[in-house]
Order: structure tokens, then C-alpha cells, then sequence
């Protein structure tokens, strides 16, 4: 899936990207998910460095000018950029268009202008309000994706999630009257409310005659012998789309998991608060009911929004989320936290400070709590205290070191070990370990890659971890790779043999079967080491550290025994138990034991350690 993190300045990403290809010398086979420096730790600006604040600079002056009343051709020569240059912004980096369309339109209201043919405009002009950058941005995103595919945008509390699809919903039903919706929420009450104020508006004597006079009629025309047309809560169609030769209606208004929804088609399916905390228990009724009917209605000539809150682990949001079928050419998500970081300045603040400043929000933030602000408020699920299961918050919170982040790279000299859960088509984890003196299990790097195509991008991913963790004069040993079903051609792949020779690796192959979910030497025997504080989790506050580690904490919390499915991921705790291994075997074993020419038995369930101590079937 494509994922967009308000904040986050694509550009910005793309240039630390090149750069981390360039360090490991090897061309660019696919992306790496590189964030904002951590505050504090002033980074070397490089060519690229200088080049993209140069060209952030360019776009925040012609923004600036837009808002001031230029027109585009002067915007743009007032910042020295060619208007060719301005047409790739706004086509690469979707929050610079929203933001300059939000600065045009605040131009536009400060003057009193009629609607210019914008959506902005349009909803300033007949709905009394002018939509915020981030929510344009969405709305921006629903008007030009592609048929067929689905969006998410994950939304704080009380930023006008619902209102922006009522907007966009009551213009595009004006300008086009044969479209066609299907809203779901939690309960059918819910999707009628959104119909509801969207007829209200339809309605000459609701509170927007002007745009009734405009676009309307809206509401059934007796006189003119149309009494069939619905027009209800519940669904309704308004009256110019006789013209078109549709069974269905307008608007339907649906609750989760409803059948009323047989036979229905939609250009338009819309999934609004799906889930609240008293059903979050129905995570896999509500799943499989959007996947098997809902989004069947739009199909692929149709598209499919959802927009929501976090609600906890485990659910429906993080469903979808974790699902690797659903890569960049299917479904785009889009993070709204409350509180975001300026690349160039660092300086934290409101996504929406005219009605939510600072200090509002810090208020906030006191009253739900941690784990409800970074989930809810921040989107940042990974930084939940609650653990359960096999790994809990007992275990794994002491481990984190704040002043230990994975952008520090290993001191010259130490040893690393790598683990590689390799997958062509869904969620492929590196994991970066260094076994310290005293015997600590420190993890330095963690990388997680979506959609890889084919095994050298996956030796890629390898390469860039290593290439990162060993710039200062580490070396890694050892590199232990899954080897079931597909991975066992990895092993003799060329790119993996010529990334041996040059790293002067060990590659090591483990065959993982029912040995993880055994309580001595598998997954469950981890816990051992981590209340020991053994193992080293870094959790500075840097964006790249608290979304890695945290997607690494929050598989260990739901990691539990004899689990199957999506909702179980764990691609970053066995990369994680590969090191283990390795460290067990040759730090943590009592010397009179470390002889890897015998094996060792438990009853049902024979081992036998390799040369190297890795642990197989026997």
C-alpha cells in the first residue's frame, strides 16, 4: 500500500533514499523508508541535502504568493521556477497542491470571491466554510484516484472527518446528479445521519437555499409526475438523476455487516467510523464482510474510501493495514496526526492550529492518556503500553533505551548479526543485531519493505541495512535467512552469493517449522532474555525509531501461539529470533555446552544443532 504520513515531505524522503542507496553502492531496486533526523542530532546537509531545502524554500515562496493574490505564472517567477517545475510539485508531492489550493482559496474568501471552479471554492462558496489544506488534500485524493482502488485516511478525533465527506459528497451529487454512494458506518443510525444532513441540504427550505437555487431541484418534483423518486435517511435519489439510467440510488445509507446491500452497484463506496471500542471484538465479522460485499458494490469501475479513528489493536483498521495483498497499486493510506514536525525547522505543531492549537492539544493529550494519544491522536499504533499474550508490557518496556536510536550506527569494530524473513509480494523484514561484551542483544537497524518483485531486491533490502549499520567500521558475521517454501531458491541466488563475497558473510539457512512456538528454543523463549533486559530495543524519539521499533513492539504483543492469519504478523519478530539464535548459542550457552556436533532432545520434538549452532529439525 502507498503510504502518505502527513509531515512528511516526500521529497525529502526520496533525496535521504538516493543517499542510501549511494552509500551501499548499488543501484536503486526499491525504497527505503527513511524519516525526519531526530531533533538534536543535526545532520551533514550534503548536495541533496542543500538542493531539496533550496527547493522546499521555492515552494513555500510560491505559496505564500498564491495566498497574497498572484497568479501561478507570477508565483512562480517570483521564486524563480519554471511553471513546468510547479506542475511536477504538484503532481509528486500531493500536500504541496493541497496546501496551495488551501492558500488560493484563503485569498479567494478574503476577498470575496465568487466559486472559481474549484472544489475549495466551491464548498466556501455554498456550504459557508472553506476546507482546511489536510482536508482538501483528501478530497484531492477521492477526485483523482483511480477506479478501482481503495483509500484510507486515518483521521484524529474531531478534525472534520465526517464533515469533509458530506462536503464532497453534496457537491459531487450537484455537479453530477447520476453518481451514485453507498455509506456503511458501525450502525445503520450513523450513515443516516450523513444522509440526513446531506438532504438537508437539498432541501429549499434547509440552510442552503442558495445552493438548491443553484443546483437543484434536489427533492422529488410532484408536479411534474415523479413520485417514485426514494427520498428518505435511509436512501434517496436526487431528482436530476432521472437522466441517467440507474437502478440504484443516490445515497444508501448501510451498518456494518448489513445484507441490504445484495445487487447494489455504487461509483462510490464509503466506509465511514466502522468500529468504536464496544465492538472491537467484531474485527473479523466486519472484515470480511467490507472485503466480501462491500467492496464488490464499487467493484473496479467504482471506488472505495474508508475513514476512521484508530479504535485498538486488533482492529479493522489494522486489518487492512497489515494485509500484504494490499500494496500501492490497490490502497493508499494517509495519516493525519495531530501534531506534526517540520522537516526543515524541526518545530512540532497543529495540524489544524485554528481550531486545535498547541496547548489545546497538550490539554488533550492529559486527559485520554498516552496510549490513546499516540494511537488516536498521533497514529502511531506501535507506541501502545498494552501488551498480551506471550511478550507483555512487563517484558518489553524496560527494554527500550531512549537515548539508543536506529539512525546511530555500530561503533568501528563491533559484530553484527543480520536476520532476513524474505517475501516477494508482501511484508519482507531485515533486522540488524550486535551482540555486546556484557551480554546484551543491542538491535540497530530494522527495515520493512512491501511488494518486493523478485530476489534482488530483497538481497537490496540486505544491503542497505548493512550497508547503514557497518558505515562507521562494523562488520556483520553472520546473516541468517528463512528458508521455507520459496526462500530456499534465495540461498543460491547470485545477487545473495556476490553480497556474501563482498561482506565476507556467513549465510546461514533455518528451516522454521513448529520449532517457533516451542517454550525452550523458540519464539516464546525470547521472553527469558527480555525481562533479563538482555535485549536492547532503541526508542529515541526520531519518527524512523518509534515507527520500526514500534512495529516490532506491537508484533510482539500480539504474538501469540498456534495463531494463523493476517492477524498475526511477525515477519520483524523472526528476523528478531534469527539473531536470537545465533546470540544464544554462541553468548549465552555455558561453554561445556557450546559443542555443535551433538544435538539435544525434548521429548516429541528433536533438534539438531548445525556447525554454526543454528537450531533444525532433526
Amino acid at each position: 500500500m502507498d503510504d502518505l504520513v502527513v509531515g512528511q515531505d516526500p521529497e525529502l524522503i526520496r533525496v535521504l533514499e538516493e543517499q542510501a542507496v549511494a552509500a551501499a553502492e548499488i543501484p536503486l531496486a526499491s525504497s527505503v523508508q527513511l524519516y525526519t533526523p531526530p531533533a538534536g542530532d543535526a545532520p551533514k546537509f550534503t548536495d541533496k541535502h542543500r538542493q531539496w531545502r533550496e527547493a522546499n524554500e521555492r515552494r513555500l515562496r510560491v505559496v505564500a504568493s498564491v495566498r497574497a493574490g498572484a497568479t501561478i505564472k507570477e508565483a512562480c517567477d517570483d521564486a524563480g521556477v519554471q511553471v513546468a517545475t510547479y506542475q511536477s510539485w504538484r503532481h509528486r508531492i500531493p500536500t504541496f497542491a493541497a496546501q496551495l489550493d488551501a492558500a488560493r482559496e484563503a485569498h479567494a474568501a478574503q476577498h470575496d470571491m465568487e466559486w472559481n471552479g474549484t472544489r475549495p471554492s466551491f464548498h466556501r462558496q455554498y456550504f459557508g466554510h472553506s476546507p482546511t489544506w489536510f482536508q482538501i488534500l483528501c478530497i484531492n485524493e477521492m477526485l483523482t484516484m483511480p477506479r478501482g482502488n481503495m483509500l484510507m485516511v486515518l483521521w484524529p478525533p474531531e478534525f472534520g472527518k465526517t464533515t469533509t465527506f458530506e462536503d464532497h459528497a453534496s457537491a459531487q451529487l450537484s455537479l453530477e446528479p447520476g453518481w451514485r454512494f453507498l455509506v456503511a458506518s458501525e450502525s445503520r443510525g450513523i450513515s443516516q445521519k450523513i444522509l440526513g444532513r446531506v438532504m438537508d441540504r437539498m432541501s429549499p427550505m434547509g440552510p442552503l437555499p442558495h445552493f438548491v437555487q443553484r443546483f437543484g431541484p434536489f427533492e422529488p418534483q410532484l408536479a411534474q409526475g415523479r413520485q417514485r423518486q426514494p427520498w428518505s435517511d435511509v436512501r434517496f435519489r436526487v431528482h436530476k438523476a432521472k437522466h441517467a439510467d440507474e437502478r440504484d440510488y443516490s445515497m444508501l445509507a448501510v451498518g456494518a455487516a448489513s445484507k441490504n446491500i445484495v445487487s447494489t452497484r455504487t461509483d462510490h463506496a464509503h466506509v465511514d467510523d466502522i468500529q468504536s471500542v464496544t465492538t472491537l471484538n467484531q474485527t473479523d465479522k466486519f472484515t470480511t464482510w467490507f472485503r466480501q460485499d462491500v467492496l464488490s458494490r464499487a467493484g473496479e469501475e467504482g471506488i472505495t474510501t474508508i475513514f476512521g479513528t484508530r479504535v485498538g489493536e486488533l482492529d479493522f483498521y489494522e486489518g487492512l493495514l497489515e494485509d500484504p495483498d494490499l500494496d500501492a497499486s490497490i490502497m493508499k493510506v494517509i495519516r493525519l496526526p495531530a501534531l506534526i514536525t517540520d522537516n526543515a525547522t524541526n518545530e512540532v505543531r497543529s495540524l489544524w492550529p485554528e481550531k486545535w492549537p498547541v496547548d489545546k492539544l497538550d490539554r488533550q493529550r492529559k486527559k485520554v492518556g498516552k496510549e490513546a494519544w499516540d494511537r488516536n491522536y498521533m497514529q502511531e499504533p506501535g507506541r501502545s503500553t498494552k501488551g498480551r499474550g506471550t511478550f507483555n508490557h512487563d517484558h518489553v518496556e524496560p527494554c527500550k533505551m531512549a537515548s539508543l536510536s536506529l539512525q546511530q550506527r555500530a561503533f568501528p569494530g563491533a559484530v553484527l548479526y543480520a536476520g532476513l524473513d524474505p517475501s516477494i509480494g508482501g511484508k519482507n523484514a531485515v533486522l540488524v543485531t550486535e551482540p555486546t561484551p556484557d551480554g546484551k542483544l543491542v538491535i540497530r537497524r530494522i527495515q520493512e519493505q512491501i511488494d518486493l518483485k523478485n530476489n534482488a531486491q530483497v538481497i537490496n533490502e540486505v544491503e542497505l541495512a548493512l550497508a547503514f549499520a557497518c558505515a562507521d567500521g562494523a562488520s556483520c558475521t553472520d546473516l541468517v535467512v528463512e528458508a521455507m517454501a520459496f526462500q530456499k531458491g534465495l540461498l543460491h541466488d547470485e545477487h545473495l552469493l556476490q553480497l556474501k563475497a563482498r561482506r565476507r558473510l556467513n549465510v546461514r539457512d533455518h528451516l522454521t517449522g513448529w520449532n517457533k512456538y516451542d517454550p525452550d528454543i523458540g519464539i516464546p523463549s525470547m521472553v527469558a532474555d527480555f525481562i533479563s533486559k538482555d535485549i536492547v530495543l532503541p526508542w529515541a524519539d526520531d519518527d524512523y525509531t518509534r515507527e520500526m521499533t514500534g512495529a516490532l513492539v506491537r508484533q510482539l504483543y500480539n504474538w501469540k501461539p498456534m495463531m494463523k492469519g493476517n492477524r498475526l504478523r511477525q515477519d520483524l519478530v523472526m528476523a528478531l529470533w534469527f539473531c536470537w539464535i545465533i546470540w544464544r548459542e554462541r553468548y549465552k550457552k555455558p561453554p561445556e555446552h557450546q559443542d555443535h556436533r551433538t544435538g539435544f532432545r525434548r521429548a516429541g520434538l528433536p533438534y539438531r544443532p548445525t556447525a554454526t549452532g543454528l537450531l533444525v529439525p532433526a
